[in-house]
């Protein structure tokens, strides 16, 4: 009786079929091998037994994505192209196109993933990153053809060019407002908080980098910046997605979830439908930064522009984890680890996997289906 309740989960796993829904995964923010920026939805798919292209087996973060391939000790291993664009054959026949990120890959990005290499993050040369005219082209004429867009920060921020972003804008039913914020463990961590932070807090304020704990930076594409302190300027978990749970994308999905990675502050067209919001709980101190900044403590999170075809749009790093949870071919994961919330308190993504990403895209999968 034991170990049949053991197996259960792998069986019942295995007697589910696997789903032949054609979807393309977008990512040009790959410096190393661990494959992080797009790793969650990987795990997604292949729990969910969404087919794998080429007729693999199961989804392969490495193989199955078009961006930036990063170097490998064995080159031969991935023979594939190492920086591949988006072209209207590329996403002909897809379902559902994925942007996870466009931010690129700098040439520091390839130093910082050696081991011995310790530097704080800094600017440095780009070797990739963006999406150009002929790009967006071919994601507009895809959305025009009946296929489903997904995208996430950082989609449209630097060093994607001006009018690039507003078509991107445009298809997403968003304006960015050009703000982008991340929470860190630890404010005085040399090794995390990149040097243009200090440098340009050194010379916008007058006085060094001097920040200790936990807290939040927010940077302005014009290099504005501003920090929150936990305990001083913001509460604890400070920053949590918020929704009523009313809508079918949202099912299973939790309120309150807490977030702390990279995220971008928007605001959402008329014309969309904001289906969860940021909330941002700050002290007083806090909330005289964000009034004299003239930015909202809410702030819209998921936006969906389109019902159909579907077109979603996440303000932060949503597919980004690391590492990834180790087992997929098991059933009920999902709700064995939303209950209790155990996570809600650990300052990594994995209460907003379990609790958010997971449960939203077990719902975007259901309502697709492939394009005739």
């Amino acid at each position: 009786m034991l170990l049949g309740l053991l197996l259960a989960p792998r069986m019942l796993w295995e007697r589910q079929p696997w789903r032949d829904l054609k979807v393309l995964i977008i990512d040009k923010s790959v410096p190393d091998t661990s494959y992080r920026e797009h790793m969650a939805l990987i795990w997604v798919l292949n729990h969910l037994k969404i087919t794998a292209p080429d007729g693999a087996p199961i989804w392969d973060p490495a193989r199955h994505y078009l961006g930036f391939h990063p170097p490998v000790e064995d080159p031969a291993l991935y023979p594939l192209v190492r920086d591949q664009r988006i072209t209207p054959e590329a996403l002909k026949g897809n379902a559902l196109v994925c942007l996870t990120d466009s931010y690129g890959v700098y040439q520091q990005d390839l130093q910082i993933a050696r081991p011995e290499n310790t530097a704080s993050p800094d600017y440095s040369p780009r070797l990739t990153g963006g999406l150009d005219a002929a790009e967006v082209t071919a994601l507009q004429h895809y959305v025009q053809a009946g296929g489903a867009l997904w995208g996430e920060f950082n989609t449209f921020a630097s060093p994607t060019a001006a009018a690039e972003r507003q078509a991107l804008e445009q298809l997403f039913g968003v304006r960015w407002t050009g703000w982008t914020g991340r929470y860190f463990d630890e404010l005085a961590q040399e090794q995390e908080i990149p040097a243009w932070a200090r440098r340009l807090w050194q010379a916008q304020r007058g006085q060094a980098w001097a920040f200790e704990g936990p807290g939040w930076l927010l940077v302005h594409e014009d290099n504005r910046l501003q920090v929150l302190r936990e305990g001083q300027e913001i509460v604890p978990q400070g920053l949590k997605i918020r929704h009523d749970q009313s809508h079918p994308l949202l099912q299973q999905a939790q309120d309150s979830v807490p977030f702390y990675y990279w995220f971008d502050i928007l605001t959402a067209d008329p014309s969309a439908q904001v289906l969860a919001e940021y909330e941002m709980t700050l002290l007083p101190p806090g909330q005289t930064i964000f009034e004299q900044a003239g930015l909202p403590q809410r702030f819209p999170a998921l936006i969906m522009a389109s019902a159909s075809p579907l077109r979603l749009y996440f303000a932060g790093d949503a597919s980004d984890l690391a590492p990834a949870p180790e087992r997929f071919r098991l059933a009920g994961l999902g709700p064995w680890h939303r209950f209790g919330r155990r996570y809600d308190s650990q300052t990594e993504q994995r209460a907003f996997f379990w609790s958010f990403y997971q449960p939203l895209w077990v719902n975007i999968l259901a309502q697709l289906k492939p394009l005739p």
